[in-house]
């Protein structure tokens, strides 16, 4: 991993892509946040992936979905999910997904929450190349993949109609927290 750079520019690029962007000082703050959002999802239908279930679990009061199949995730509402990186050039959140159920936590809700630690912030996308290409022949996943989330999930129509959320979370909201996590939340 490269050096971190300062947020600002990450922040100015994710806002321009319609993300919404919340900074805390630490993962306890945005699990306060997320505590209180969760609260009013009135569906109480929220699905945490792996590598933030324990900060997750702290948080008093909530709980989480555990899909099984296709048909579970279309009761999902919101997401709580880890960036691995983040782009500053482009606001891209970057995630190395270690199997189907990371990127369906990522693209099936319609509202992602995201957390990112400031640290992971780098300042192109090439500065991750040889992470990316790492992970993607890792053979001990069953199915190795990398996404790239720039905002919410937006498509047009043949005459031109933007719609969010038709393709992915049609609401995106990153905590960037800049207090470091533990080694202990860090993927394989």
């Amino acid at each position: 991993m490269v050096r971190a750079i300062h947020p600002d520019g990450f922040i100015l690029k994710a806002e321009a892509a319609g993300a919404e962007v919340k900074e805390f000082k630490s993962v306890e703050e945005a699990m306060a946040y997320v505590a209180g959002f969760a609260a009013q999802i009135t569906s109480g239908r929220v699905v945490v992936s792996r590598d933030v279930i324990e900060h997750f679990k702290e948080a008093a009061g909530l709980s989480s979905l555990t899909p099984k199949d296709k048909d579970d995730w279309t009761k999902v509402e919101v997401s709580l999910v880890r960036a691995d990186c983040g782009v500053a050039a482009t606001g891209t959140l970057v995630h190395f997904d270690r199997d189907d159920d990371e990127r369906l936590a990522w693209t099936f809700p319609s509202i992602c929450l995201c957390l990112l630690p400031v640290s992971n912030i780098v300042p192109e996308l090439d500065a991750l190349a040889e992470t990316i290409r790492c992970h993607l022949g890792r053979g001990d996943l069953p199915s190795p993949q990398v996404s790239l989330v720039t905002g919410p999930s937006r498509t047009a129509d043949i005459e031109g109609e933007l719609f969010l959320g038709v393709h992915g979370p049609g609401r995106l909201v990153i905590l960037l927290v800049d207090g470091s996590m533990s080694p202990s939340d860090e993927k394989d």
